[in-house]
């Protein structure tokens, strides 16, 4: 996973270092672990809790929506398995464009993963402050990002594709 902060958009990343100096400042220390994330990390994440079925509905979906690119990576990262971790396609997530960020609560040395900790409701109340949004009301408790809705709000899912294809064409995967 990148945990490399520079390759946050530079608004959401001025925003997110204000959030975590407010954390700090009430106690609680949060540790970036996840920023941005690329098409085909974002398809194993989806992948991993969904049937071959599921995955050939999504593939078929996108193609037929003119996202050929982000079908062909759906299909080529193969099977993936594990717990739920995310409900957006590839090119769906804010992650893959640099606009948000996971981050876990660190206490005495130990990353603390429970939901329910303090830091995290801290953590979200500090994001909001700032107008970042947050998504701890569908169980993602260590996630923010800098838009309220996913991309498909704002773009087309060819547009999508386009953008997903321009940005990870030159990465070899």
């Amino acid at each position: 996973m990148n945990r490399n902060m520079e390759d946050l958009n530079s608004r959401f990343l001025t925003i997110l270092n204000r959030v975590l100096r407010a954390c700090e400042k009430r106690g609680y220390h949060l540790k970036p672990y996840c920023t941005k994330r690329d098409v085909w990390e974002q398809a194993k994440l989806y992948r991993q809790s969904r049937t071959w079925l599921e995955i050939k509905k999504d593939i078929s979906n996108l193609k037929n929506d003119g996202a050929d690119f982000l079908a062909k990576v759906l299909l080529e990262v193969g099977p993936q398995y594990g717990r739920w971790a995310t409900n957006a396609l590839p090119g769906f997530s804010w992650h893959q464009y640099g606009e948000a960020c996971d981050c876990f609560v660190l206490e005495n040395y130990k990353a603390i993963w429970n939901p329910n900790h303090e830091g995290y409701l801290v953590f979200h109340e500090e994001a909001i402050k700032r107008g970042i949004v947050t998504l701890r009301t569908i169980h993602d408790a260590n996630h923010i990002q800098l838009k309220l809705h996913s991309p498909t709000f704002y773009y087309r899912i060819d547009t999508i594709d386009g953008i997903m294809k321009k940005s990870y064409k030159k990465v070899s995967k």
